[in-house]
């Protein structure tokens, strides 16, 4: 048994929300099942390893609001340590290595970078030099240094993909990355007008509720009008996700079956089949299945989730041999493994994937981006460095991205939006596109009253008003795809 202990001079910066959610990771930042005290300004993570590790903690950061800020790696030890200090140094540890990295493979580090790294460096320095006499005052100093390294991530993250984008345009005028975003139904004339500048592809959900709402009985005509109206405008189509294990999207007799693996998954297939039968040849992308990882409304464990996606692989590549069929995965981060006891982490998951050599033609990543449970706030840079290690997988990835315009509290059964994140994605969509394994990036929600939909998710308002986000797609898809 190993204990990480912590001290926060000024109490009321450490809300019981983020104590709930913070957590410790090894090198690989795998969260460790862990259990968390706090009171009287003192924080203490239990695990059952007493390895050396980073802390995770929601922190609201001055200017940039509510972030997962970590600490560089720490070594149990008695003395508690000081917890903005902590933070600060494990800030400015992330900045100074990967702006090293990318410096090394050829990126320029602007002078505006080199000045907020160097402001944030100093005033690190001061603190750590002050905790011990003057623990409030290195707090204050900690903060500071934390804001002013966040300001050198948004610079270095924006010099990366303004660089990249560069040297990636001289290789190709035009970028084949598809953009696309889910279409529940067709839009008004005006609405498809600016879906149809913003995005190269669209989504067809292909509910399984939707399309066997009764065993055996399949209903196409809502997706057949679908596909012709994303045709007809020259837009590629992306089939699915067909399964995912959650309420939303599970017909109601399947319940019947709960827990009955072998019944559930031939209904499954049948279904998988049917579809890919119906529309062979007329979707340029397959999404099998999503969130296998996370999702266990059917009381499945997870070696047979597992063996459903790649099962929903097998039969779309025996349907149709042309297009690439990709399974998608949700939390990347894998923070619910602080909470669970389970054995794979989303990442597992997907390596299981690859090794069943099925010709999946890709991965999906799905960040829901300042939802909970969903994946919380996270900076560009650490988006950035989760995306690259995903590619170590060594197939093209599809980004699926949902945040919201503004914070809202429960809707629709969705836990509060922790903060508004449409903002970081304006400035997250360039870093993705910059990176060359990237094939793919999809909204997942065109519109706020889409069903089961999160809150403020959408492109567009209850009312098709257009929101901010959707110009900055527009005009990203104008500069570089075809």
């Amino acid at each position: 048994m190993g204990q990480m202990r912590f001290f926060a001079p000024d109490p009321s910066r450490v809300s019981q929300w983020a104590v709930e959610r913070a957590y410790l990771a090894g090198m690989e930042g795998i969260p460790w099942r862990r259990r968390v005290d706090w009171r009287d300004g003192a924080l203490t993570l239990t695990r059952e390893l007493p390895d050396s590790g980073n802390l995770y903690i929601p922190w609201d950061v001055a200017e940039f609001g509510q972030l997962v800020v970590s600490t560089a790696s720490l070594r149990e030890r008695e003395e508690p340590y000081h917890l903005p200090l902590e933070l600060a140094r494990g800030t400015l540890n992330r900045v100074r290595n990967q702006s090293a990295d990318w410096s090394q493979a050829g990126m320029e580090l602007t002078t505006v970078f080199q000045k907020h790294l160097t402001r944030a460096t100093k005033l690190f320095v001061d603190a750590a030099t002050q905790y011990l006499e003057a623990p409030d005052r290195a707090a204050e100093l900690a903060e500071q240094s934390m804001t002013a390294s966040y300001r050198a991530i948004e610079k270095l993250a924006a010099n990366y993909a303004e660089q990249s984008l560069h040297y990636r345009r001289q290789q190709n005028v035009r970028l084949a990355t598809l953009l696309a975003a889910t279409l529940n139904d067709i839009p008004s004339e005006a609405a498809g007008e600016r879906f149809a500048a913003a995005f190269n592809s669209a989504v067809i959900p292909l509910s399984w509720r939707d399309i066997e709402k009764n065993a055996g009985e399949f209903v196409w005509d809502r997706y057949d009008k679908l596909i012709e109206w994303c045709h007809t405008r020259g837009i590629r189509t992306c089939g699915g996700p067909l399964l995912r294990l959650d309420a939303g999207c599970l017909p109601d007799w399947l319940y019947l079956y709960e827990g009955d693996a072998e019944q559930i998954t031939n209904c499954a297939m049948q279904f998988v089949r049917a579809a890919a039968t119906r529309y062979a040849g007329k979707m340029h992308v397959w999404h099998a299945a999503a969130r296998l990882n996370s999702s266990d409304e059917l009381s499945l464990d997870e070696g047979k989730r597992l063996e459903l996606g790649v099962r929903a692989i097998d039969v779309l590549r025996q349907a149709d041999q042309q297009a690439p069929v990709v399974l998608s995965f949700d939390q990347p981060w894998a923070e619910y493994l602080a909470d669970e006891d389970l054995d794979y982490t989303p990442m597992h998951f997907a390596d299981a994937l690859v090794r069943t050599d099925l010709g999946a033609g890709g991965i999906g990543i799905e960040i829901n981006l300042g939802y909970w449970p969903g994946t919380l706030p996270r900076d560009l840079l650490e988006i950035s460095r989760q995306i690259d290690r995903w590619s170590l997988l060594g197939l093209p990835l599809l980004v699926l991205l949902t945040a919201p315009s503004r914070a809202s509290g429960p809707k629709n059964g969705h836990p509060q939006a922790v903060r508004a994140s449409q903002e970081l994605v304006r400035d997250l969509l360039p870093v993705l596109l910059a990176k060359s394994y990237v094939h793919g990036i999809v909204w997942n929600q065109l519109r706020d009253d889409s069903p089961a939909g999160m809150p403020h998710g959408g492109l567009f308002g209850d009312d098709d008003t257009c929101k901010e986000l959707l110009d900055d797609l527009t005009e990203l898809r104008r500069d570089n795809l075809s």
